[in-house]
């Protein structure tokens, strides 16, 4: 999914849990 990858990345830095 490339919609919303920078959105999930800057999440991932506050919570990562699962990728793309």
């Amino acid at each position: 999914m490339k919609t919303g990858i920078q959105s999930q990345i800057r999440a991932s830095q506050s919570f990562p849990a699962h990728p793309g």
